[in-house]
């Protein structure tokens, strides 16, 4: 973590460094905001799952980087850190109404609700072409591009929370083993709104990867058993970001 935030930190002193005369083409900053991902099921049916997708919150943010080719056009990129991932949901059958009330109450301490899922640490990077309907110093921005990231770590979520893994525990048993594939590749669109001559813009972006989400491993594969009946299905993510930013270039 300490290395992604170095790297981070240099690119924008780099971004600095390089727009001090450059003022009106190019320009740099950073967002941050919430993401919430939830699984894609492609051929799958609803009525096969074992377990529910739910929709996940997560916290993401960046580094941007853009340069303007025309009054209404730029072009840019973007580098940042992520958790993508999903959890799926599984209630234990409830009491009947028709039972006692003494029945009812015990199995309402019974009851549980299964979690089971995964999520990793990413590096994403982004490519951006931006459209400026408005034509005017800040205003609305429109933006398309392609998007891939780089799973650093992944972190399995159960009914006792998330851990590691890859480690092993106090007893010296392995836990789990990583299931999803360390990279991805997508597109994410969206639109901003620049506040003028403040350099603070707000937005929204919607990501969709094309990729599976999990490997061939073996363990990969008993865990889409345990939670899909129907072989062969694919599971993907799709996710949405709400953002604010600071364009630093605003500064010079």
């Amino acid at each position: 973590m300490k290395k992604i935030v170095l790297a981070l930190g240099s690119a924008l002193m780099f971004f600095a460094a390089t727009n001090v005369h450059a003022e009106e083409t190019m320009s740099f900053g950073a967002k941050l905001g919430p993401s919430l991902f939830f699984p894609s099921i492609k051929d799958g049916k609803q009525g096969e799952l074992k377990f529910k997708g739910k929709t996940n919150m997560f916290l993401a943010g960046g580094l941007f980087f853009e340069y303007m080719l025309a009054e209404n056009m730029s072009v840019g990129a973007e580098l940042g850190y992520s958790r993508k991932g999903f959890v799926m949901c599984q209630d234990t059958p409830k009491a009947d109404k028709n039972e006692n009330t003494e029945a009812s109450t015990t199995d309402k301490k019974k009851e549980v609700i299964q979690r089971r899922g995964r999520y990793v640490h990413a590096l994403d990077i982004d490519g951006k072409f931006s459209f400026f309907p408005m034509n005017e110093e800040g205003g609305l921005a429109l933006f398309i591009g392609p998007k891939v990231y780089f799973a650093l770590a992944e972190t399995l979520v159960g009914n006792k929370g998330g851990e590691k893994v890859e480690k092993e525990n106090k007893d010296n048993k392995e836990k789990p083993k990583k299931i999803m594939n360390s990279f991805n590749y997508g597109i994410t669109v969206g639109a901003e709104y620049e506040i003028a001559e403040t350099g603070v813009f707000v937005g929204a972006n919607y990501e969709h990867f094309f990729g599976n989400i999990f490997n061939d491993s073996k363990e990969a594969k008993g865990f889409k058993k345990s939670i899909d009946k129907q072989e062969g299905d694919k599971f993907s993510l799709n996710g949405v970001q709400v953002f604010v930013g600071f364009d630093v270039a605003s500064l010079l």
